[in-house]
């Protein structure tokens, strides 16, 4: 096996770990290989948005990262979706504490506009419909009617 591909399967390989104990490496690692490694980038983004544990690790990393390097829309939409979709199988604090850290993640990247949620506006206001209580929520709602007042008809 050449080198790179060695050290391609150790970083996809133990990925989780890597933005679990040290985000500043992982993103810094992830910038690099987004100009050198465009290929590997693809892969390791595609793993944390479909795969990677839903941390506040995991989180910071991604947001970090959308601010600094072009990230595929279908990749930050997995990603919200998968948060909102764990929130809708949690109770109590917890649930709360998880609502509150990905509506802020997708409002603070539609006003950097980094995230394009006009594409699949029905799928994240049925989102804000299940979870019509939490304040939170209703700030992303509101973020995201302002993003479809921006969207030209056709």
């Amino acid at each position: 096996m050449y080198p790179d591909a060695l050290a391609r399967n150790y970083l996809l390989a133990h990925f989780d770990r890597l933005v679990q104990e040290s985000g500043e490496t992982a993103l810094r690692l992830l910038r690099a290989l987004a100009t050198r490694r465009p290929d590997v980038f693809r892969e390791a983004l595609c793993k944390l948005a479909e795969g990677a544990a839903l941390t506040l690790h995991s989180l910071e990393l991604m947001y970090n990262l959308a601010l600094s390097v072009p990230v595929e829309q279908r990749h930050l939409d997995a990603f919200v979706h998968r948060w909102f979709a764990a929130c809708k199988e949690m109770e109590g604090a917890g649930r709360q504490k998880h609502l509150r850290l990905i509506c802020k993640f997708a409002v603070e990247l539609i006003r950097r506009e980094r995230f394009d949620a006009s594409s699949k506006v029905e799928v994240w206001f049925h989102f804000c419909s299940h979870f019509a209580g939490s304040g939170v929520v209703a700030e992303f709602k509101d973020a995201l009617t302002k993003t479809l007042a921006k969207v030209p008809a056709n």
